[in-house]
């Protein structure tokens, strides 16, 4: 999958837009079959189930396809972030 379509998935899932992420994907899914689709909805998905464990298996998962490119690699750090926040204030609250 292109790196510019990688990072603009990864911005929609940042800005709590991770269902719409699946359709796109889908929409585009004929041009770039492969590994880093099911990288992308796997994030996507455990993203919008707000689950960390999901999370941490689509990285472990796809840790070629996630990893390659520090861009990527960033956004799904910033990602893991707010996920690991949102549980923290869900426990807390």
């Amino acid at each position: 999958m292109e790196i510019g379509i990688q990072d603009k998935e990864l911005g929609s899932i940042e800005s709590f837009q991770s269902k719409t992420v699946v359709g796109t994907i889908s929409s585009k899914a004929l041009k770039f079959l492969g590994p880093e689709l099911d990288a992308m909805k796997d994030v996507a998905d455990a993203y919008s189930k707000r689950s960390l464990k999901l999370f941490e298996t689509a990285l472990q998962d796809f840790k070629a396809q996630l990893d390659e490119e520090p861009i990527v690699h960033r956004h799904l750090s910033s990602l893991y972030d707010t996920l690991l926040e949102q549980n923290l204030c869900r426990l807390v609250l």
